[in-house]
Formats: structure tokens, sequence, C-alpha cells
């Protein structure tokens, strides 16, 4: 029986069949300069014992019968349960099966978002059964390669229901920006294979030589970030499809050392938001208006809180999530400590730890830049908001509007542009705080508590060493005397030995 022959049972309705037009194409026909002699053998796609001694991909049948395809460009995929796809074990028919799983797969990731795009600007790729026109973070989901496809057969004794959840639920490992980032990675691979012509078949697993070669066409164009981030999203491609992965092989490790040797893609350090640029900010603002309340609490929470801009901001006006966003809504504690009033708001997600978030807090500073003051004046102006506005959301009329991410960039780098002071990026206010934290005697182990970092790699962001060090300095030379001092029970008594002279 050819290997996607279909089940003598009655025929299954097309859910995907465009209303008019050619038929479509079959979902996972090879190229036809692909060899596709025999079948894929199970016992190799089952063993990850095998997978050392480079094996050759699975196969397909000469002549496999037509798979329920994609959509064609520009419909949406049904809005189906994704529970209702088959449960027959083994499955009868292979076609339907992978399919389902596909299909299944792509429900249970993006419930409300099932709709193909045009490729934007430089984006294109040659167009393929295998590679429908979907947005980039649903790329890694509903791309396909013959190995994939027949690892999904190899399969065939677990119910696709659950391979359909198991593959969405890898996806959601990853944050939805992730996923876009993963998915350009899949994308430049793509391209990269089909100027050079290579098979479908030898794309997965892909071999290291051919890893080799796709990190070394970037050499002269891209950075060694935008490499290593291109090489993860193949590499986690991989991984949803089972498939084995030799991007840790040396020759690879090789090659992606050469990228950028001289750093011409290498950006130089981003300065430090300094209050200087905070006071800036707050000049050109109406305080008493719904906008410029929100943008002054949110330029002092990410400064004293030494937060990343992505914390407390949303990617796009439709973008805010609260599995990832701050909201009104979020956990808010206030409470005093040594004279001074403490705010802590919870987030919901951070970089480093995930889905069990951390915490924005703010300590009053009883100046024109105190972070309490400006949070407490965003909620009175701003004030009777539903549970899932964005934190720092303003009104406008009878709807919110939260302040995006690139526009409140574009909005304090004018500012800033025509104050002359110095250009800085979205990271800059995390990096300007704990270098002013650091500055005033505050113990890096703390900053690091403030800024939620779990290791001193935020070290990497200091700025300002000539200011800093002498800080640090100062302090354990001071504790080191007044450890002598108690050692040898005698009173610190340096500063009487000095004769301080005023001049007048």
């Amino acid at each position: 029986m050819a290997f996607f022959a279909p089940a003598t049972a009655a025929p299954r309705q097309n859910f995907f069949a465009p209303s008019s037009g050619p038929a479509p194409q079959p979902f996972f026909a090879p190229s036809p300069t692909d060899p596709s002699p025999g079948a894929p053998d199970p016992g190799y796609l089952a063993s990850s014992s095998q997978h050392d001694a480079s094996p050759s991909p699975p196969r397909f049948a000469a002549t496999p019968a037509p798979i329920i395809p994609y959509p064609a460009a520009h419909t949406s995929l049904p809005q189906r349960d994704p529970f209702a796809i088959s449960s027959t074990l083994p499955a009868l028919d292979e076609q339907a099966m992978v399919s389902d799983v596909l299909v299944g797969s792509l429900i249970h990731a993006f419930p409300s978002d099932l709709k193909s795009r045009r490729p934007k600007l430089g984006n294109a790729h040659r167009p393929s059964p295998l590679r429908p026109q979907v947005a980039a973070r649903m790329r890694l989901l509903a791309w396909q390669t013959p190995y994939g496809a027949g690892n999904i057969v190899a399969h065939k004794h677990l119910p696709p229901a659950d391979m359909a959840k198991s593959r969405a639920s890898i996806l959601a490992s990853l944050a939805p920006n992730s996923q876009s980032t993963y998915a350009a990675g899949l994308l430049r691979f793509t391209q990269y294979c089909d100027r050079s012509n290579i098979s479908e078949h030898l794309r997965m697993p892909a071999q290291p030589f051919l890893l080799c070669c796709f990190i070394a066409d970037s050499i002269g164009s891209h950075g060694l970030k935008s490499a290593k981030n291109w090489l993860n999203g193949v590499a986690f491609w991989h991984h949803i499809n089972l498939a084995p992965w030799f991007g840790d092989e040396p020759c690879v490790k090789k090659v992606l050392r050469a990228v950028d040797k001289d750093n011409k893609f290498v950006r130089p350090p981003r300065g430090p938001i300094t209050l200087e640029h905070l006071r800036c900010i707050r000049s050109n603002l109406d305080l008493s208006s719904p906008f410029g309340a929100a943008t002054w609490a949110l330029a002092t929470a990410c400064f004293w809180g030494c937060r990343r801009l992505g914390e407390l901001t949303v990617p796009t006006k439709e973008g805010f999530d609260p599995i990832y966003h701050a909201s009104r809504a979020s956990l808010i504690s206030r409470f005093h400590s040594a004279g001074h009033e403490v705010i802590s708001v919870h987030l919901p997600w951070t970089k480093t730890t995930r889905n069990l978030g951390g915490s924005l807090i703010l300590t009053s500073t009883d100046d024109d830049v105190c972070p309490v003051w400006a949070f407490d004046n965003h909620t009175r102006i701003n004030h009777s908001p539903s549970s899932n506005t964005p934190l720092f959301a303003y009104r406008n009329a009878s709807s919110w509007i939260p302040i995006v991410k690139p526009a409140f960039l574009v909005f304090i780098s004018n500012l800033f542009r025509e104050a002359k002071l110095e250009q800085v990026l979205g990271h800059s206010f995390r990096i300007g705080g704990s270098v002013h934290l650091l500055c005033t005697g505050v113990e890096p182990e703390i900053v690091m508590k403030i800024g939620g970092w779990s290791s001193t790699c935020f070290l990497i962001y200091w700025r300002k060493l000539e200011m800093v060090i002498p800080v640090a300095l100062a302090r354990a030379w001071d504790k080191q005397r007044a450890a002598f001092c108690l050692r040898h029970g005698i009173e610190d008594e340096v500063d009487a030995e000095i004769d301080f002279v005023r001049l007048h």
C-alpha cells in the first residue's frame, strides 16, 4: 500500500480545500529533484541511540496519495475543536492523521489567530505546500519537512490529539516574542536552502556541514547575535519535530566564532539614563494630563525599579496579554520602611523567572523625580480602569490607550535630541537606575534584588565606572577602618584629626 494511501472508509471532508480554483498540491509531495524510494524507517525515527551515526533521512513512497493541505493563501482555518481529530489507534488513514496532528497543534497554540499571511518584504521564500504562508510565530509548527511528517507517522501508535497537544506545548515553552525571533531563524535557513537548491529531505535533520554553510553565508552581512538566534530557531524547529540536532558539533561552533570577528556589527555599549534625562522628560510633559501622568510614572518606574522596559509596556496597541504584562489588577502592596514609602507591584512574567514573575519596587525619594509620587499621580488621574487595563495605560475619552514600547522610545528620543543629551535605548533605564543606585552607595546585592537579576551578569550593565568604583572603594575602606577600630578597642577619630578650613 502506498505510504499515504487513503483508507477504504468513507472519504473525509476536506476542511481546507479552497472554494474554487485548481486543486491544491499534495501537502507533503516531494519536490521533483528529491529522491523518494522507500518508506521512513520507524526504528530509526523512534530510536535516539542511532542518531550519532548521521543516518540517512526518511524517504517517502514514489507516488504518495494527496494529503489534506493547508488553506490556500488568504483563507482562514476553521475554528474546530482540536480534540475532535481522529482518535483511531492505530491510524487507518495516515495522510489524515498527519494533517490532523499538524492542524490540531496550530489550533491548540493559536485558537484565535489562524489566518494565512502575505510575506513581508524580504521574507519571501520559494512557494511550497510544505510551508504555508502564516504569521511568523506560527512557522515553527506549520512548516514541515518529509522527515517531520514521517516522524508523525512513525508514532501512529499514539493518539493524534495527544501528539497535536504535545507539539503545541513544546512551542508554548517560548514567550511570544521568542517564537517570532526563532521563526526568523527558520525563515533565513529556508531562504538559504532555497537559494542553494537544498533538497527537502536534506533540510531535516540538518547535517553539521549544511549548518556550517548556512552560518558562513551570513558572514559579512550579519552579526554574531543574529547568527546565534537563527541557529537557535532552526534547533527549536528540530526539537518540535523530534529530529536529531547537530548544531553543537565542533565544526559548527568554529564557524560561529568566525562570524563578525572584527566586531563590525557589535553595537557600542548603551548609555545610561541619568537624572538629567529624567528631568528632561518631566519638563516636556503635562503631569496633570492622562498621557503625561502615565508616561512620567512609566519613566520613573523603569529607572528606580531597574526594570526592563518591555516588562512595563506592551509591544503593540493590541499586544496586551495578562500572562506577560502587568495590569491595574496586578497585586500592588504599600508599606513604610525607614521613613520612606514603598510600593511593590507584582510582574506576572520576567525574562529570567518566566511565569514566576517578579516585583517592581519603588521607594519614595521626596524630590522632583520621586517614583512613588509619579505612580500615585498616574493612578489618581487615570482612575477607574477595568481589570485588564495595562499598568501604564492612560485614558482617552471612554477608552484606554496602552503605552507601546517603540512609540515611547521614539517620543523620549526626540526630547533627548532636542536637549542635546546622549541618545539611549530601552535598556538604558535599567542600566541608568542600577548605576545611579551604585553611585549613591547602595550595595550591589541590593541592586541585584531590585532589578531582578539572578546572577552577577548584571555587572555587564555597569556604566560610568569612574563614578561607581570610587564609591565602592570608599565603602570598602570605611568597613575596614571600622573593623580595625572595633578589633583594637579604639575610637574612630579619623575625621577629628583632619583640620577642615573653610574658604571665604
